[in-house]
């Protein structure tokens, strides 16, 4: 393993971080300590004073080690050695220690003894102990030290919207690659669905404190990729990162689209998971159809399984939302001004969960009750100046012009074909032009939420049998929104 010199920086970072050590614990016991030698199999760490590196050994062992881990990638054990040797005899000893496995006692050195990070792995029995994680814990590859343990099911409010991916979630933590594998969520940002995975792993991990969970936001899988290329590490420990788990979560996994070395990576993984039978969910911005570059056999992948399509929360929900928001901070907000935000901020979940907690902010800070007025002048740079009514009276209008129908055709019962047509146009354009929900559009024709969601499924169709129609519906749009 090569040498890097910003390597311990990165390692002393990730436990000053993550390890919630006061500023003079660290000081006393990290700060003089030195990387002197790295292997595929030691990192060899020196300590001015030799009761400081025995203390390092025997209380922050543990510590040390994960953080190299996280740093590299790589399970290695560490030897503790006295700054007392020259720098040319201690040079001398790390090389005759990687090669015989021999180190003299006068070098006061620390070697740890034990295999308990042997487990099942495709590499050798060596290797095993140098890359296994700890169980009963979510891995997590994002910000050290967060690891989700607020998002649960139960404070996850559920409605019509997102009611299917809620149930698909909650009944694969219940029995974790027996019921949906894969699983695929989608949905815009802010819908809620980072908080479904942490809530899945937070699941299992109660009741199964001995499963290994993974999540990855799919950016960094690339990133992580990348650095292993440029440092020269050897592959095997970041391909047994993500294939020695019962679960992995990957998070926006579009970003992988596009890049083909991630993407074969990515393959050979879900490839391995799936055939050891272990979990896996993604989540994305769309659709796998709609994942622009990404190649035939991951979409086929991603498609295998269930498909769950999370849309923007309708009114009901919005408002049960910004309720439970506003109980968790401890705030008494009026009936009237959950509606009123819940009214107006309809595309996002994080959105609606910020307006609370301005309003939180603009109370506290100003010493104002929480009114409608108050609320007003927290969302006045938010609100849309468009309204959705006129947005959808242009598409009624624009719909009917082309295919020669009547507003009152399409949002009434007729089954004529050219009405039904321009009833599914309609309904689809909506969709993708509005933050309005399945819920909401149904409103509008008076039809119920499974008609919509069959109406612009059969558009969706159409437009991928037919280019001329594709072309047509686009055209729509482009006149809609000039």
């Amino acid at each position: 393993m090569e040498l890097n010199h910003n390597i311990w920086k990165h390692v002393l970072d990730h436990i000053r971080v993550s390890a919630n050590f006061s500023g003079a614990t660290f000081s006393i016991w990290f700060e003089e300590l030195q990387l002197e030698g790295l292997t595929d199999s030691f990192a060899y760490i020196s300590a001015k004073e030799n009761y400081k590196g025995e203390f390092v050994f025997k209380m922050y062992y543990k510590q040390l080690q994960n953080a190299i881990f996280e740093t590299l990638g790589a399970r290695v054990e560490l030897v503790i050695l006295s700054r007392d040797l020259h720098r040319e005899g201690m040079q001398d000893l790390i090389a005759k220690h990687s090669v015989t496995g021999d180190l003299p006692d006068k070098a006061f050195c620390k070697v740890p003894k034990s295999e308990e990070y042997a487990a099942e792995s495709p590499l050798s029995d060596e290797e095993k102990k140098h890359v296994e994680e700890p169980v009963g814990t979510l891995i997590t590859t994002e910000i050290p030290g967060v690891r989700g343990e607020g998002y649960t099911f139960d404070n996850f409010i559920v409605g019509e919207t997102n009611r299917m991916a809620h149930d698909a979630c909650v009944a694969i933590a219940k029995n974790p690659a027996e019921v949906w594998n894969p699983l695929f969520l989608y949905s815009p940002s802010g819908m809620g669905k980072t908080h479904l995975l942490y809530a899945i792993s937070n699941e299992i991990l109660r009741h199964n404190p001995s499963k290994r969970i993974r999540y990855v936001r799919g950016e960094d899988f690339t990133n992580q990729l990348i650095d292993n290329l440029i440092q020269k590490k050897p592959m095997h420990y970041f391909r047994e990162r993500y294939r020695n788990v019962d679960v992995l979560l990957v998070d926006d996994i579009q970003f992988i689209a596009g890049k083909e070395s991630t993407q074969q990576e990515f393959f050979h993984t879900f490839d391995a998971l799936y055939q050891q039978n272990k979990q896996i969910i993604l989540t994305s911005d769309r659709p796998p159809r709609e994942l622009k570059h990404l190649e035939d056999r991951m979409r086929t992948r991603f498609e295998s399984g269930l498909q769950v399509d999370i849309q923007p929360p309708e009114l009901e929900l919005r408002i049960a939302i910004a309720a439970s928001k506003a109980k968790a901070l401890n705030l008494d907000i009026p009936e009237n001004v959950l509606h009123f935000v819940a009214e107006n901020i309809k595309s996002s979940i994080r959105q609606l969960e910020g307006v609370i907690n301005r309003l939180h902010g603009y109370s506290t800070i100003f010493g104002k009750k929480i009114d409608l007025e108050l609320a007003q002048t927290c969302i006045h740079d938010i609100i849309p100046v468009k309204s959705v009514d006129s947005t959808v009276e242009k598409t009624f209008d624009k719909v009917c012009e082309k295919y020669q129908v009547g507003v009152q055709d399409i949002t009434g019962k007729r089954r004529q074909a050219n009405i039904v047509t321009a009833r599914h146009v309609a309904t689809y354009i909506l969709r993708q032009i509005t933050d309005l929900s399945s819920i909401e559009i149904a409103r509008y024709f008076s039809q119920d939420h499974s008609s919509i969601l069959s109406a612009i499924k059969n558009v969706e169709k159409k437009i991928d049998e037919n280019p001329a129609f594709e072309e047509e519906v686009t055209g729509l749009i482009r006149q809609i929104r000039e």
